[in-house]
């Protein structure tokens, strides 16, 4: 049965709040959170389609909006958005909120992020879903990406606004907000768009709707990815590790990086999911969802 998720704002021991979703399992005595995470520039409620699709009532169910997204609050003036400080906040949800069982499932950005958490935190993690979740260009910190990405921080900062009223672009209807989305995915459906432009924008006193998300999110961080950090943490899981790629997305693992990036898990499978895209869990939840419960359940 379908059942609307709790919505609340969940104080945390960084300083923040974010946004976070949370579905009660039918069985009350159900110990197994499962915890949801979501891609760049995307937000809780992406996670819905998913979790209609058969996820609700199975588990406990917790999907946050990372700090500067959705409705989570963003990072004060002069800070920057980087993974790790994501995981401080994964860190007091889980202590918070999950139960004696947790398993994560993180899409895109939400993937790296559950790989950093669960390599830092090994003995938490029971199980582990990365939907297309390893997919980072390897750019090493550098003078040269200083520079870059001090430069864009500046403009950001010009055209960012307050949280109450960002400064990005506005929309006259929630509508238009829907349809900007599609052009970005034209395979959103329409009612969903609706719902993510609805969740994901605020109106402003003129009237007119902006986007939530902090515009700080867009530019480079000064301190870039590189593999043989990430492996650091990767070696550290213990746990079985699904590996989900679309047959038709644009951000399957290159060849010259896939093996050694999977191959720094200890227990790690993959999976292709047909006739999917990136952004498999609006496009087909009902794959998605029969994927994760299989694995899950240890069917597959």
């Amino acid at each position: 049965m379908i059942q609307e998720p709790v919505a609340a704002r969940l104080p945390l021991s960084t300083g923040l709040c974010c946004e976070l979703l949370e579905w009660l399992p039918d069985d009350p005595s159900c110990d197994h959170t499962v915890l949801l995470l979501h891609g760049y520039l995307d937000l809780a409620w992406g996670w819905k389609p998913v979790v209609d699709a058969g996820l609700c009532g199975k588990y406990h169910l917790l999907a946050p909006s990372f700090r500067g997204h959705g409705a989570s609050d963003w990072v004060g003036a002069g800070s920057m958005y980087y993974f790790l400080d994501y995981v401080a906040d994964l860190a007091s949800l889980v202590s918070q909120r999950a139960r004696k069982r947790l398993s994560i499932v993180g899409h895109s950005m939400g993937g790296m992020v559950s790989a950093y958490f669960t390599g830092t935190y090994p003995e938490l993690v029971e199980k582990l879903v990365l939907l297309e979740g390893l997919v980072v260009e390897e750019r090493p910190t550098s003078p040269e990406r200083l520079r870059t990405s001090n430069g864009m921080r500046a403009d950001a900062v010009k055209r960012r606004g307050t949280q109450a009223q960002p400064g990005s672009r506005r929309f006259a209807s929630l509508d238009e907000a829907a349809v900007r989305m599609k052009h970005h995915d034209p395979e959103l459906e329409p009612a969903l768009a609706r719902l993510l432009a609805e969740k994901g924008c605020i109106q402003l006193p003129t009237g007119e709707w902006v986007f939530r998300h902090d515009p700080l999110l867009g530019p480079s961080t000064p301190i870039g990815f590189e593999e043989v950090v990430a492996q650091r943490f990767w070696r550290k899981i213990t746990c079985d590790v699904l590996y989900v790629e679309g047959d038709r997305s644009s951000f399957k693992l290159p060849a010259e990086v896939r093996s050694t990036r999977l191959g720094a898990f200890h227990h790690i499978r993959t999976k292709a999911m047909s006739g999917a895209s990136h952004m498999m869990i609006r496009h087909q939840p009902d794959a998605v969802c029969t994927l994760l419960v299989d694995f899950l359940e240890n069917r597959s």
